[in-house]
């Protein structure tokens, strides 16, 4: 029984043997630069304006503009595989039944190693500030509006940064230079565009995202990464909800 691509397959006269480094490294900085470029200027702002983030937050175009982005950048990685002749193989290994258990295990050790990296926050920053950490609670922003467009705006998220931010751009790092580089690059830019959630934020998404590009660099499996990134976008929002609903 053959397993179901993870992607459509692409075709185009161009075979991806013919590119050249350079044409490589166009491509990348070509998707990157559409992509994730935007949100990370919009993250930077807000992190230097955090009324700024609030105001947007309050915004009925803000799940329409995030849908929109992403919408947009997988159009734009699609465009670049067709144009290479490139199909699901570029991002590793096929989807398997089994990835779903995979994924499993890769939040809960994600979820561990955040919460470790929190508490070591927590204690150095009282320690020497005389007072606890204080940072965004995105959970409860987006509890408010748990039902409709965040459902899908959730869905999507997780393809969106997984396969730009891990198939696409360590896949590229790694053959431009070495996993090494991939690894760190992916972590810092995925890093970039949540500056917006303070320090506070990026002390536990780091640990995430850096165990996120570990375990694709080693495994070159996509797919349980992504049911990682769901699970760690649902579950704290669905957490909230059970905890508002039950007050």
């Amino acid at each position: 029984m053959i397993d179901p691509p993870l992607l459509p397959v692409f075709t185009s006269e161009v075979s991806p043997q013919t590119l050249t480094r350079r044409q490589r490294w166009i491509d990348l900085c070509f998707v990157i630069g559409v992509t994730l470029l935007p949100p990370i200027l919009a993250s930077a702002n807000y992190a230097v304006h955090p009324e700024n983030l609030q105001v947007f937050v309050g915004t009925s175009m803000r799940p329409v503009s995030y849908i929109s982005t992403y919408v947009t950048g997988l159009a734009v990685l699609f465009y670049v595989l067709w144009k290479r002749g490139s199909d699901s193989s570029f991002f590793g290994k096929l989807m398997e039944g089994v990835d779903i258990f995979r994924g499993i295990a890769i939040w809960a050790t994600t979820f561990l190693a955040s919460a470790i990296a929190a508490v070591t926050y927590t204690m150095i920053y009282q320690h020497v500030q005389g007072r606890l950490p204080h940072g965004l609670d995105f959970a409860q922003i987006l509890g408010r509006q748990f039902p409709g467009l965040f459902i899908v705006l959730l869905f999507i998220n997780p393809w969106f940064e997984e396969l730009i931010v891990r198939g696409f751009l360590m896949t590229e790092l790694t053959q431009l230079t070495n996993a090494t580089v991939a690894i760190v690059a992916s972590t810092v830019v995925q890093a970039s565009y949540h500056l917006y959630e303070g320090s506070w934020g990026m002390v536990q998404l780091v640990p995430i995202f850096l165990l996120y590009s570990i375990y694709y660099a080693r495994t070159r499996r996509l797919f349980p990464v992504i049911v990682a990134h769901t699970l760690a976008d649902y579950l704290p929002l669905l957490w909230y909800a059970l905890h508002h609903r039950a007050r």
